[in-house]
Order: C-alpha cells, then structure tokens, then sequence
C-alpha cells in the first residue's frame, strides 16, 4: 500500500469517528478526496472544501454523492490542523444536508450560522474579515480525541511545489518567499500578507 492510499484510508476511517462522535453518526458519507486546489483563483489559499452539490454518481445503485476535499498543498501541516479542516468541511456538508445557508459572497463568506455549528462539532471558530467565521482550530477535547484515534504515522505525504509559496503584501504588493507555511504581516501596511501561486 502506498502512502497516499493508507492517507485515503485514514482520513476515510475519520471522518467516519468525527461523524460518530460530533454528529451521533446523522451524516452521509461522502466521497473524501485528497486533490491540488489548483493553485489559482479563489481556491488557491483553501485548505479543503465540501462542493454544494452532490457531483459523484455511483452507477450502480444511481446514488449521488457530495464530496469532501482535503487540499494536497497542505497536508505538510499537523494531524491536528488538518483534522481541523476535515470537521470544518463536515460542517458544510452538515448545513448541505440541512438546507441551512452558512456562507455568502460565492460559498467564501461564513457567517455566524457558520460559527454556532462548528462550535457545537467540535471546532474553535474566528473572525477574518475576508471570509467571516472561517478560521477554526479543534476543541481541547476534539483535540484529545484526534490524539486518541488518529493514526499519525498515515500522514507522512504532501504535495510538491516546485518552488517556495509567494506571500503578497494585498495593499502595497511587497513579495516574499517562505519554504514553509508562515504568518507574515507587512510592517508597512500592518496587514497579513496572502499566498499567491
């Protein structure tokens, strides 16, 4: 077995504990893929999503699936994060299943819909003014949890960049270059510079 595939599988078997122990096991299972966010547009800085519709079709009994996507650029980061980010899309998919609207400005914006439910599935969720009630990391007890059940050792791939990220300064365009993830604000404009591919 390779390493990516025992990564599908873990984060399959995951996302399977999360739905038992955050949602008393209410969610569909979903397609879960580990894929590129392309690197461009408004995806380049997401970390995963869940798509809005169901876009996978299982030809066999003609069911119909959401998917969860954990981004390849940024599986470099701890078990931890990354488990931040498959409960943050679980609650998308929770709020699809739900017909809930827990976003705007073309699914970018979280509201504090968004922020309520997260809060009740195991996530600490702040303010960006960019992209509202976005930003989460797990609970002290999700946190346990992930401790407890994770399987570390899945997580051992990443994809490639061909060269160092580009962080741009959004007012005055200075550019720097960081070999790894990094939380740069311009001393200038007294904002956080963002990834650019």
């Amino acid at each position: 077995m390779t390493s990516l595939e025992r990564l599908n599988i873990e984060l399959n078997r995951l996302f399977d504990l999360f739905n038992d122990r955050f949602y008393s096991g209410q969610l569909r299972k979903p397609v879960v893929a580990v894929q590129t966010n392309g690197g461009k547009g408004r995806r380049r800085l997401s970390m995963g999503w869940c798509t809005c519709d169901k876009i996978w079709k299982d030809h066999s009994t003609n069911d119909y699936y959401y998917e969860i996507t954990i981004c390849s650029e940024y599986l470099y980061r701890s078990v931890e994060e990354i488990c931040s980010t498959l409960l943050h899309e679980m609650v998308h998919l929770y709020c699809n299943e739900q017909g809930i609207k827990e976003t705007s400005r073309s699914n970018t914006y979280h509201n504090k819909r968004f922020k309520e439910l997260a809060e009740s599935h195991g996530l600490i969720v702040t303010y960006d003014e960019r992209i509202g009630w976005s930003s989460s990391q797990l609970t002290p007890e999700a946190a346990a949890f992930v401790e407890e059940h994770a399987d570390k050792a899945a997580f051992v791939v990443t994809r490639y960049r061909h060269s160092p990220p580009k962080h741009v300064c959004p007012k005055c365009g200075c550019i720097i270059r960081a070999s790894k993830e990094v939380n740069v604000i311009c001393g200038d404009c007294k904002v956080p510079f963002e990834i650019e591919s």
